[in-house]
């Protein structure tokens, strides 16, 4: 039986441009950490660090149904036990790795104002750490349970809830794209029928948590990739060259003026819409309008998981040692401070992808049934997993 090898060009690109909106956005909003005022005008905008996430909540749909399809194409079936060994050996060891340090944290009570943990119980932080640690972090957001440094694993347990059962709903079906749509389509029903309620009676918090968890924005990710996987007509549509200028943008204009408010109920979507028509022009329409296949995109790309995971964590710490440092320039301090964080989080992901993950991505290996050219395929949120434009090929 062959597995099949397979290169996406420029979705490090994506990465990279995903966990700079992150990065940025945090940084400036705990700038007084460092006993500096944020930039207000950024931080009237901050939504769009969330943004940033959904660009990577698209691209693991989009990447990890590819490969799905593929699996399913070449051996008639998904291994579904292979499937999560796969997830666990590539996203739990730095996730637990950061939660661990937390817990490490909170035994300093001094550090308790950096952590926001000040004022709340013991118990309080216990469930905190107990929610993140069995990918519930979603959940603890919407309870208001959060600590800053492990803020950042949200995203990470909405994605591992709807790979529970995804790739379940792909192997079963026999009409897959009719499945996927009408996953959507119940998703989004959903979210209408919680705006509604809360309209009427005032409770938001249903409509909150439909709007966080975003399992619609991973489903159009991966209706987007089963539509380039089977060559649909429609593609045709989707690689004009005005269209992808219009959602370019959207993601352009929305970093400069905060995401843009239209129907509320339906703005992710329409982002999320937006970022799978740019993900799926960068990795396979040669005639794609911006190119990010280069070495500082897949560096950068290749670390993301890292340096989503670590930033905070690092921007904490940092805060410690420079939060009474004074600089006479305050645009230098500034300067000082964007860099500082982002260098050493460049660093310690580097060093963590090197000497860390690498151990179980190897492992990882011997579990994969399709393959990328760079053994690390279904890390659209992580590691730089790549694939072909419109040569899709199998390898004995």
């Amino acid at each position: 039986m062959s597995s099949g090898k397979i290169y996406f060009p420029g979705l490090n690109g994506i990465r990279c441009i995903a966990v700079a909106i992150v990065i940025f956005f945090h940084i400036n909003h705990y700038l007084t950490a460092f006993n500096l005022t944020p930039f207000q005008y950024f931080e009237a905008r901050d939504e769009m660090s969330r943004n940033g996430v959904l660009l990577f909540f698209v691209l693991s749909g989009y990447l990890i149904t590819y490969l799905l399809l593929k699996e399913k194409e070449v051996y008639a079936s998904i291994d579904l036990k292979k499937f999560y060994i796969r997830r666990i050996l590539r996203i739990w060891p730095i996730y637990y790795t950061i939660i661990i340090l937390t817990v490490l944290l909170l035994s300093f009570q001094s550090l308790y104002p950096l952590l926001e943990a000040e004022g709340h119980s013991a118990w309080h932080n216990i469930k905190t750490i107990i929610l993140y640690s069995f990918f519930l972090p979603n959940f603890g957001i919407i309870l208001q349970y959060s600590l800053t440094t492990i803020a950042p694993l949200w995203s990470v347990g909405i994605e591992e809830q709807f790979y529970v059962t995804w790739p379940i709903l792909i192997k079963k079906s026999r009409l897959i794209l009719r499945s996927m749509i009408w996953f959507l389509v119940g998703y989004m029903a959903l979210k209408g029928g919680a705006y509604l309620y809360a309209e009427i009676t005032g409770k938001n918090r249903m409509f909150d948590m439909l709007n966080l968890f975003s399992f619609d924005s991973l489903c159009l990710g991966g209706i987007t990739a089963y539509l380039y996987f089977k060559q649909h007509r429609i593609l045709q549509i989707l690689y004009n060259r005005y269209l992808q200028a219009a959602s370019w943008l959207l993601l352009i204009a929305s970093l400069i003026l905060g995401p843009l408010q239209l129907t509320h109920v339906y703005d992710k979507e329409l982002y999320a819409l937006a970022f799978a028509i740019i993900i799926l022009n960068v990795s396979t329409n040669k005639k794609t309008i911006i190119n990010l296949e280069n070495q500082f995109c897949n560096f950068i790309g290749k670390i993301s998981y890292g340096l989503y995971i670590y930033h905070m964590i690092i921007l904490c710490l940092l805060s410690l040692v420079m939060k009474d440092w004074t600089v006479d320039n305050k645009a230098l301090h500034y300067i000082i401070i964007f860099l500082s964080v982002i260098s050493l989080s460049v660093l310690v992901s580097h060093l963590s992808y090197k000497y860390f993950e690498s151990r179980f991505l190897t492992i990882k290996t011997r579990f994969m049934k399709i393959k990328s050219s760079n053994q690390q395929e279904e890390e659209a949120d992580t590691a730089p997993s790549q694939q072909p434009r419109h040569a899709n090929t199998a390898t004995a």
